[in-house]
């Protein structure tokens, strides 16, 4: 994070150079880039803090979360309470705690989504805008920008003591004075916008948070963790393939992390297999091809199921899949709430920083005195291999957010299997992908 000097600098050198030298602190990290067949090059592109931190992810867990039962009605049509004797003798609660848990989940996904998830997409413009007033104001106008300004202002006309003094010089330190004023205040802007865009996903999230208790008291009475309670009442072995489903699914996700935390898909296009009772699989990544666990487990289950199920207990064995699904969905959505939350503080505490040191510039640079001529010549090459630098940074995370946008716009989704119809993730009236 670019970061406010404690000790103002007194003169507009090094106050300069202190708001270019990386100006976008960890909002980006340069990937390096595998191509889909999973060759590596030598290719590295930027990537946004908010996809490192699991914002795609978070967009599809919500798909999944409001592909349970949105309403009671719904629910004990889906799964009749006296289609569910065995669950009713092992606990007489247990039927209406399920109901409950899922109906709320559905409901805070439902709402998170309606309510915090196009702020994202506001984060992502307000950033645009900033990165892209930078560029242009930096380099961009020719003699008019920064980079014009200050070679106008350590040429040979200003170079003799006494000649800040000259009417042009000052008129021309007060342009750039007024440029850093200006850009200051875009960025605290952009900041304070974020944080208040921030401060409502939160309490958004704070509802999906808050379900963890009365989820896990429903998944535990299951038995979904250790296969006892009432997974065990069905068979004696249908507890095995369900974790062990669980767990192939959950070794290959880390695989996958530890994996994209050095690489990006060189096409930029993510896509996500469903499994219908675990969630979603990430499947953009070459690396699939030789993870075979999930894919050897999935059928497993299924055959399973399909030897054990009855007209008895086949609704037994749905619902017991639909709470496996609930407790591994709302796990990746509370982790990636929790680190979105973080890429946000980060986005939003850099943009103050940034407006914080070009406010210091501004209030140095309007003294147009003899200090700012000698400042300026003494630090010119620093300011201006500053300043491209900082333009570098700017591009980068303009480019890394352009990405995510059009990313965003077009995730694809597939079912494990050709019979699996996955959940899309865009509603009808928003096919284009746009919020």
């Amino acid at each position: 994070m670019s970061t406010t000097n404690p000790t103002s600098p007194t003169d507009i050198g090094q106050a300069l150079i202190n708001a270019l030298n990386n100006p976008t602190g960890s909002l980006t990290r340069s990937m390096l880039v595998i191509e889909d067949d999973g060759s590596c090059s030598s290719q590295k592109r930027p990537r946004f803090i908010l996809q490192s931190y699991g914002y795609l992810d978070l967009r599809v867990s919500l798909v999944a979360g409001m592909s349970f039962p949105a309403d009671t009605s719904s629910f004990e049509t889906l799964y009749p309470k006296a289609s569910l004797s065995s669950l009713n003798s092992f606990d007489p609660l247990l039927y209406q705690e399920t109901e409950t848990a899922i109906v709320d989940f559905w409901n805070s996904c439902n709402e998170f989504s309606s309510y915090a998830l196009t702020n994202f997409w506001t984060v992502f413009a307000e950033t645009q805008i900033l990165c892209q007033s930078l560029i242009g104001q930096l380099t961009g106008a020719g003699a008019a920008s920064l980079q014009g300004m200050i070679s106008t202002l350590t040429s040979q006309t200003y170079s003799q003591p006494g000649s800040e003094n000259d009417p042009q010089f000052k008129s021309l330190a007060q342009s750039v004075s007024e440029m850093f004023l200006n850009l200051s205040q875009q960025a605290n802007q952009k900041a304070t916008s974020i944080q208040s865009l921030a401060a409502t996903i939160a309490a958004q999230a704070s509802k999906i948070q808050a379900m963890k208790q009365e989820i896990d008291s429903v998944v535990k009475k299951f038995g979904l963790n250790d296969g006892d309670n009432y997974i065990v009442t069905l068979d004696a072995t249908f507890d095995i393939n369900q974790i062990d489903l669980n767990n192939s699914v959950k070794e290959t996700q880390v695989t996958i992390e530890n994996w994209e935390r050095e690489l990006i898909q060189a096409n930029g296009a993510v896509s996500y297999i469903w499994i219908p009772v675990t969630g979603w699989l990430s499947a953009s990544n070459p690396i699939l091809s030789m993870q075979n666990g999930f894919r050897m487990a999935w059928p497993k289950y299924q055959a399973h199921i399909a030897k054990k199920s009855t007209d008895t207990n086949k609704t037994a064995y749905a619902l017991a899949g639909a709470v496996n699904l609930l407790f591994m969905q709302n796990g990746v959505l509370r982790d990636k709430l929790r680190s979105v939350g973080v890429a946000l503080q980060e986005i939003q505490s850099t943009f103050a920083a940034l407006g914080g040191n070009l406010g210091q510039a501004a209030t140095l640079m309007a003294a147009a005195d003899g200090s700012v001529r000698t400042s300026l010549i003494a630090n010119q090459q620093a300011i201006q291999a500053g300043i491209t630098k900082a333009v570098k940074e700017f591009q980068d995370t303009l480019s890394a957010v352009q990405t995510l946008v059009a990313v965003d716009s077009n995730i694809q989704t597939t079912g494990i299997t050709a019979d699996i119809n996955a959940p899309s993730v865009y509603s009808e009236d928003t096919a284009d992908g746009n919020l």
